[in-house]
Parts: C-alpha cells; sequence; structure tokens
C-alpha cells in the first residue's frame, strides 16, 4: 500500500529507508590539514635544531668570515621558522573553524533527524488510521453489496471484470454521464430517473444513477429533450468499486 500524504507533509518528502533516513553526521577536519601542520610542525623542528647547531658552533670558529657566516644561517634559520610559526597559527584557525563548523552541522543534524523521526511517527499513525477507515469501509460496502439482488451484483461485476478500480456506478449531472462526461440521450435520462432498471451509458457502459434530493421528487424531462422545467440537485455519490 502507498503512503498517503498528509496535507502538512513537504512534497519533497525523504524517502522512509533505513539507508536514507540516516542524515550525514559531523564533518570531519580535512585530513590535509592534519597532515599540514604536522609537516610544518618537523620543519619548525628542524630550523630550531639548525639554530642550536650552528650557535654552538660559533665557539670553535677560528675565522671573521666563517663566524659571519654562521650568524647569516643563524638569522635565516630563525626567519624561516618564524615564517613557519605563522603558517602553523593560520592552519590552526583554519581548523578551530572547521571543528566549530562540525558541531554545529552535528547539532543540526540531531535536530534534523529528530524532525524526521517525529515525521516518520506521524505518517505511521496516518497509515494505521487509513488502513482501519478503508478496512471499516470495505466491511460496510461488503454487506451493502450482499443486500442487492443477484441480477444487479452480476450486472455490477461483469461491468467491472478485467478493470480493477474501475467506477462502476456514475451518477448523471446535467445530462452528461458522470464517469466518461458523454452526453447522454433524453430517452436514456428519463429511464435512470424512473429507476425501474439498471441503465448503462453507451460509451462507457457504467450504470448510471440519478440521485435526487429527498424532498424534490423527480420530473419525467420534457419531450423536445429540454430537460425537467426545474432541475434538481445532484449528488456526485456513487457505489464503491470493487478491488
Amino acid at each position: 500500500m502507498s503512503r498517503p500524504s498528509p496535507p502538512w507533509a513537504v512534497s519533497s518528502a525523504v524517502e522512509r529507508s533505513p539507508h536514507t533516513r540516516k542524515v550525514i553526521g559531523s564533518i570531519p577536519i580535512p585530513p590535509t590539514d592534519q597532515l599540514s601542520r604536522k609537516n610544518l610542525e618537523l620543519e619548525i623542528d628542524a630550523k630550531d635544531q639548525a639554530v642550536r647547531k650552528h650557535s654552538g658552533e660559533l665557539n670553535s670558529v677560528k675565522s671573521n668570515d666563517a663566524y659571519k657566516a654562521l650568524i647569516v644561517e643563524i638569522d635565516a634559520a630563525k626567519k624561516e621558522k618564524s615564517l613557519l610559526e605563522d603558517q602553523v597559527l593560520v592552519l590552526m584557525e583554519t581548523i578551530e573553524t572547521l571543528q566549530k563548523e562540525a558541531k554545529s552541522a552535528e547539532l543540526e543534524t540531531l535536530k534534523v533527524q529528530a524532525e524526521l523521526d517525529g515525521l516518520d511517527r506521524a505518517l505511521d499513525a496516518v497509515e494505521i488510521e487509513l488502513k482501519a477507515k478503508a478496512e471499516a469501509k470495505k466491511s460496510e460496502r461488503e454487506v451493502f453489496f450482499a443486500g442487492l439482488p443477484v441480477t444487479a451484483r452480476d450486472r455490477y461485476e461483469a461491468i467491472q471484470r478485467g478493470r480493477p478500480g474501475f467506477v462502476v456506478v456514475v451518477p448523471v449531472n446535467a445530462m452528461v454521464c458522470g464517469g466518461c462526461r458523454t452526453g447522454l440521450t433524453p430517452n436514456l435520462v428519463n429511464q435512470v430517473m424512473k429507476g425501474k432498471e439498471i441503465i448503462t451509458c453507451e460509451s462507457c457502459s457504467r450504470i448510471s444513477l440519478w440521485r435526487l434530493n429527498r424532498l424534490i421528487p423527480p420530473r419525467p424531462l420534457d419531450p423536445r429533450g429540454r430537460g425537467p422545467a426545474v432541475r434538481p440537485p445532484l449528488l456526485t455519490s456513487s457505489l464503491p468499486s470493487v478491488k
């Protein structure tokens, strides 16, 4: 049985299956960012070691040029270390922002999941209610159908045979068949109004029914085919179809 969509249900309702009901979880930190941070920290450590090494070598050099060369290398290593540390700070800020977004996404996920679970329960309740009503209507129809004359039941089933869900009994509405919308002849409508026998539409074979307000008796049609002088109100109800 297909699940009905209640008025409050959004047209883009999620398919109710174990796979699509699961909402995507929190956003993970990209592994490339974590790897970049680790590589930068290794480079910073290497520059720091270079600074310590060259600083230790300053006491052992014997020439002015060698001393100046070490100072240049130490300064260069310190500058590179400082630049790398700045990159690490920027990367840490990026990771922190992503972590906040991940937490926010996780909270939103829980909220959406709760809403979907609520909608799921509501749809289950609607389905149970509609199934109960359908069963009640089916039982009511079976009791009503069993009370009809055998000839009427046979005629009804013969018209519907091979056409599941086909509405067999339809009202005549303003000289028109309520099923196929084909115009009916005055003579046929007159026979329907008399109600003495089962009359079917010549176009769709449905049984034509003239439903009138009980307070207004049917009037015979004008011989010229202009319909009753005072057209009574019509009801569009019909017998339920056989499933």
